[in-house]
């Protein structure tokens, strides 16, 4: 089974709902690397997020409101933005002494 992914900078944004990350990840699932471009219906979003087929709607105005997918003539694109640059761990560190 395939999972989405839900990037860095999409989880930390304050200004998407739980339900829009969520909708993001299961695009990233469908995204063609080399275009950018997914078509899965929204009808297909909301049978793999579980959420109702209004709620996919709803988190798709708030993904292309904040510049994280473009619709164009119905298809999907998600826009690339910058990477985040990994940190080397030195401020987060899950191993350590208790």
């Amino acid at each position: 089974m395939k999972f989405g992914r839900l990037d860095a900078d999409v989880a930390a944004d304050r200004a998407l709902t739980p339900s829009a990350k969520l909708v993001y990840a299961v695009l990233r699932m469908f995204q063609n690397p080399q275009t950018g471009q997914c078509n899965p219906s929204r009808a297909m979003l909301a049978e793999a997020t579980g959420l109702h087929i209004k709620s996919v709607g709803r988190s798709i105005k708030i993904l292309v409101d904040n510049l994280y997918l473009v619709v164009d003539d119905g298809q999907f694109r998600i826009v690339e933005r910058e990477q985040i640059v990994p940190s080397d761990g030195t401020n987060c560190s899950l191993r350590g002494n208790k």
